[in-house]
């Protein structure tokens, strides 16, 4: 049986060192010049037992970030934690309800900084996320029996099902012809960086593997004659393929004669294949900036895992199988497969008009023809 908690909180007894404090703004656990508070030594004890448990570094990454922007939320912002010292288990249900409210409230200042126009309002999605995160990190800590039970219960309602936004949103083909336009351009290619944002950016849409998944890809992974790469992620190791068009734009990153490695200049000891101007590994960070880069200089408003949902979309389009794309995406469950079929309205159109009941009763055409009145306006 699991032992019950005391009235008083099962703090640490000894101070962490400041982990993570050389991360910048509300993502640090505490500036370099102070100690944790008890519940930030929670929260890197907690990350600590993700990663033991082998979790995707992305997933850390939005770990820490979430639950250090409900940190900071709770004890900076709303001062819950007022004339005690910062510790999970004076959060309460009442808390976290707060909590969800400020998320859905729009603003212009939000996490202590200002907002970028248009992003004032958090997504549904986004919300419900927040509120997955946080849960996660209070269920570890009523199982490691720091709290005597979770404050984010059935009352606590950070997804709303009637109302959340489930649909995908793609790269449209116009928009790809002009990325790929600019991603080509002769003069873009001769640098360095040119032919691997050209060869990042293909190999998204090509494979359809997550960012997380890209990054993994060591020069021992690639096989450019089978056209296939061994990469790492959230659902483990698995093999994507690629086509010939990826296989040139890999190669010509690769073998670009202002590679680092060509240059004498890698320090790249972890045989990364994605490496910075300067032969380091190239971060999720900098990934990041750099589609950011891409999507400012293009002028085409992308996301790198838009580039995924593509990939499914056109797969689907284009007649592969719910259970073949299941096994080219790296999912566990057909389910999150079956959203790209559930939402290509053509491939379903293409699908259904051969397939209609009525076309199946005898003659029934022919008696609708003899009934027709005046055409519609809008036929």
């Amino acid at each position: 049986m699991k032992r019950k908690t005391s009235d008083t909180p099962k703090i640490p007894s000894e101070k962490a060192s400041p982990k993570g404090a050389e991360t910048k703004g509300i993502l640090a656990s505490a500036p370099a010049s102070s100690p944790l508070t008890p519940f930030q030594e929670l929260i890197e004890e907690w990350l600590d037992y993700c990663k033991a448990g082998g979790l995707a570094a992305k997933t850390l990454l939005d770990y820490r970030e979430f639950v250090s922007r409900f940190y900071w939320w709770w004890a900076d912002y709303s001062h819950k934690d007022e004339g005690k010292e910062p510790y999970p288990a004076y959060v309460t249900t009442k808390h976290v309800r707060e909590f969800a409210a400020y998320l859905r409230t729009t603003a212009d200042i939000r996490w202590g900084t200002a907002v970028q126009p248009g992003r004032q309002t958090l997504s549904p999605t986004t919300v419900s996320t927040y509120g997955r995160h946080v849960k996660v990190f209070f269920n570890w800590l009523e199982q490691e029996e720091y709290i005597e039970h979770t404050p984010i219960n059935r009352i606590v309602k950070f997804t709303n099902k009637n109302k959340q936004d489930k649909i995908i949103k793609l790269v449209d083909g116009e928009d790809l012809a002009r990325l790929f336009r600019f991603l080509n351009q002769p003069e873009r290619l001769k640098g360095f960086t040119g032919a691997r944002d050209l060869a990042i950016v293909a190999l998204l849409l090509d494979s359809g593997i997550r960012m997380g998944e890209l990054l993994s890809i060591r020069i021992c992974d690639l096989d450019l004659k089978a056209g296939r790469c061994t990469v790492t992620g959230k659902t483990g190791r698995r093999v994507a393929m690629f086509s010939s068009n990826g296989k040139a734009a890999l190669t010509h990153y690769y073998q670009h004669p202002y590679h680092p490695i060509r240059q004498g200049q890698s320090t790249n000891s972890t045989d990364a294949f994605w490496v910075t101007v300067d032969g380091m590994p190239l971060s999720f960070f900098g990934c990041q900036s750099l589609v950011r880069r891409i999507r400012e200089e293009s002028g085409v408003n992308f996301h790198a895992h838009q580039l995924r949902h593509t990939y499914a979309t056109t797969m689907i389009g284009q007649g592969v199988n719910l259970y073949d794309l299941k096994g080219l995406m790296g999912h566990t469950d057909v389910k999150t497969t079956q959203i790209y079929l559930r939402d290509n309205v053509d491939r379903l159109s293409e699908v259904y008009r051969p397939h209609s009941p009525l076309n199946a009763i005898p003659g029934l055409s022919q008696e609708i023809k003899k009934t027709r009145g005046r055409p519609c306006k809008w036929q």
